[in-house]
């Protein structure tokens, strides 16, 4: 699978814009909203409901861990990713972090080097 981006908010003119320059370059688009039912959800080939940039968790929220468990088409894929920002790119979806485990059971046990884990 190729980089992913995920485009927040997903709904504004600006969001759809950024989707279809990302899809031109071949990237997979993963849309997110705050809105309940915000209806460019249906634009995107995944969706993530995120908080409002201004809920006290939202920080907290991005920087997680996050799976792509559920995708319209082919395969679910079970690998949990970073979310990071970057300037001009907005939230992007990292690689694998596939040196945790028990990150979906609220017990996440990391097995790697120390100092890979303070580069995160």
């Amino acid at each position: 699978m190729g980089e992913t981006v995920l485009v927040f908010p997903a709904g504004m003119p600006e969001g759809l814009e950024y989707r279809d320059r990302a899809r031109a370059r071949g990237l997979r688009v993963v849309g997110a909203s705050s809105v309940e039912a915000d209806p460019a959800e249906g634009s995107y080939e995944a969706w993530e409901r995120l908080p409002y940039v201004n809920d006290p968790g939202f920080d907290d929220v991005r920087r997680k861990a996050m799976s792509v468990v559920k995708k319209r088409t082919g395969q679910h894929e079970d690998t949990i990713r970073e979310l990071s920002v970057a300037q001009g790119r907005g939230l992007v979806v990292g690689e694998a972090l596939s040196q945790f485990s028990g990150v979906l059971t609220s017990v996440p046990q990391y097995h790697g080097e120390a100092s890979e884990l303070d580069r995160r």
